[in-house]
């Protein structure tokens, strides 16, 4: 992990926040732990899963919803209902986007659902921001304790 530097962990926390299974967790705990600069981490961290975000929900607006309505015979109801709940609680689902596995399919679904894209971006933003922030700071108060 460290002969690939602050690069490897932009890439792992993008690869993470798109369908990949990788605890991006993990990484950032480990850069923690090989002492970098826990800001440069977060914004490092923050920068990366947000944008394997953004190419999450551009899979959902651009690519996915094609696909559905040629495979699938939804009708113009349920993609109005669909859109309309979205729309709805799109603001949770898109700051809850930083969930283990969850936060991936809500990011899909906002995206197929088209929801606002700045409104998401700031939201996903936010949440992804946040969690990482507790993940590092906690994480480095609780090495000084035991290391």
């Amino acid at each position: 992990m460290e002969q690939y530097g602050l690069i490897g962990l932009f890439l792992s926390t993008f690869a993470s926040s798109t369908i990949l299974p990788i605890p991006s967790e993990v990484v950032v705990a480990t850069f923690v732990a090989l002492k970098y600069n826990p800001w440069i981490i977060l914004i490092v961290a923050s920068i990366g899963n947000v944008l394997g975000s953004v190419t999450t929900y551009a899979l959902g607006y651009f690519g996915l919803a094609k696909l559905l309505q040629k495979l699938s015979r939804l009708d113009s109801v349920r993609v109005r209902y669909f859109r309309q709940k979205s729309s709805q609680y799109g603001g949770i689902l898109a700051f809850l986007s930083f969930l283990p596995f969850f936060g991936d399919l809500f990011t899909l679904a906002l995206g197929l659902a088209r929801y606002n894209v700045y409104k998401a971006v700031f939201l996903i933003a936010l949440g992804k921001t946040l969690r990482y922030a507790v993940v590092i700071f906690g994480f480095e108060k609780a090495s000084n304790w035991f290391f």
